[in-house]
């Protein structure tokens, strides 16, 4: 099987630190922040829910379409959707549902354009279906690795960035939006601090009634905001005919392996994300009200039993103490500006990941990744560099020109998140040619 850059350099990483378990990994891309017990209740009120029901029995992969309409509902009223509306179709994780959408976009013949960094699974996805890939771009400042030229191609659009946390307005991206014939809109993160939610709640819904569904499809996970990786959950939500045939013709092959959960968790997510942005936008006040329209909602269509509203609520304080958490680890980062330039202007509002610039005398993307593997081997602190995150060194080059960047995960304990920065500060500040 062809292997693509980052794919290889997560096996070359896995190899390096073999053996040296004992240091402190700064950069991995799961939430360390701590499940909710709050979830956990509901989560055992949804499994009671299905056995019920009886669809914890249930192998025919069928999903319940009142749960597929609840989310279709609580999707619009998220991101304000006012133009084309889509359908739901709910997969076994974020990147089964990648995974989908290059299928059917490789059937039509498509060459793609992928912002760096990006999810690795993007870039592995398009060589195992042998789709092009014609442009990488960075967005912000907007810059791309090569020129237009005629055809078709479909864009993977990530906002907000999962590595950087940043949300840019798509209208940024000019002719690289408005020459697409198809654009994957994914986005991971939906819980901002209450300081920053104005400005994100808002920008998400202008870049989504930017898209027309009937030829672009909004991709969302729960697994990371929630922060249970080990619940593989997701949603398309899309008009797009081909893509919905594609999925369609697909389920022979995915119909014994979609857990009768998987729409119950994405449903609670919604629901969390409903509430919370509430919390963040209105008041107390106005999400108590909230949750009781979200009450009438599921109570219409039947899948109301498992919501503990308590409980809810909890978790929603919950998801609002998150992002406080992930900020305040963000805002250490920059008191460190010596060692990671211009991280004020990194453009972070949501997510447990940043990616500053590195301040560090190497001239090529390529020797970064050397650096770094010595660096953890020496003093035990292990960095994730940007080359693993899509593209080549080549295009990193071009994209961030002596931009030595590396990911730092917000959501380690303050204790750990602490000791690492200040371990990276020790050491990068005794190495002259470094600072």
């Amino acid at each position: 099987m062809l292997m693509s850059n980052e794919a290889h350099c997560y096996k070359v990483y896995r190899d390096v630190r073999s053996g040296f378990r004992t240091g402190l990994e700064v950069g991995q891309g799961i939430n360390e922040f701590p499940m909710s017990s709050s979830c956990l209740v509901l989560l055992r009120n949804i499994l009671d829910f299905t056995c019920l029901h009886g669809r914890i029995n249930d192998y025919s992969g069928e999903v319940d379409r009142n749960i597929e309409y609840a989310c279709a509902e609580l999707i619009k009223q998220i991101f304000d959707i006012k133009n084309t509306t889509g359908k739901v179709v709910f997969t076994n994780g974020g990147s089964e549902a990648i995974n989908l959408c290059v299928g059917a976009l490789a059937r039509q013949g498509l060459y793609c354009s992928l912002p760096q960094p990006s999810y690795y699974i993007y870039e592995q996805s398009v060589i195992d279906h042998g789709v092009p890939i014609r442009y990488r771009y960075r967005s912000s400042p907007f810059r791309i690795d090569q020129y237009f030229d005629k055809g078709e191609f479909f864009n993977v659009l990530t906002e907000p960035n999962p590595l950087d946390g940043s949300l840019r307005n798509l209208n940024e991206l000019g002719s690289l939006l408005t020459r697409s014939s198809f654009d994957i809109y994914d986005s991971v993160f939906q819980m901002p601090h209450p300081r920053q939610a104005k400005r994100f709640y808002s920008t998400q819904a202008e870049n989504i009634n930017l898209l027309n569904f009937d030829s672009s499809a909004l991709l969302l996970t729960p697994s990371k905001d929630l922060s249970i990786p080990g619940f593989r959950a997701g949603i398309i939500y899309t008009n797009n005919a081909d893509l919905l045939e594609y999925i369609s013709d697909d389920f022979r092959s995915r119909i014994f392996s979609i857990s009768p959960m998987v729409s119950l968790i994405c449903l609670l997510y919604l629901s969390v994300v409903r509430i919370t942005k509430a919390m963040n936008l209105e008041g107390r006040n106005s999400a108590r009200q909230r949750i009781v329209e979200l009450q009438e909602l599921l109570s219409s269509v039947g899948v109301a039993d498992w919501l503990d509203l308590s409980a809810l609520w909890h978790l929603c304080e919950e998801m609002v103490a998150m992002a406080s958490h992930c900020l305040l680890n963000h805002e250490a980062l920059c008191s460190l500006s010596p060692i990671f330039p211009s991280i004020q202007d990194d453009g972070y509002v949501v997510g447990f990941s940043t990616f500053p610039k590195l301040k560090v005398s190497l001239s090529s993307h390529r020797e970064l990744v050397g650096w770094a593997n010595e660096f953890g081997r020496e003093h035990k602190i292990f960095f994730n560099p940007s080359v693993i995150f899509g593209g080549t060194f080549e295009s990193w080059d071009a994209l961030y020109p002596r931009e030595m960047r590396v990911r730092i995960n917000l959501s380690l304990s303050k204790k750990q998140f602490e000791y690492g920065i200040h371990k990276i500060e020790e050491v990068m500040s005794t190495v002259t040619d470094n600072i």
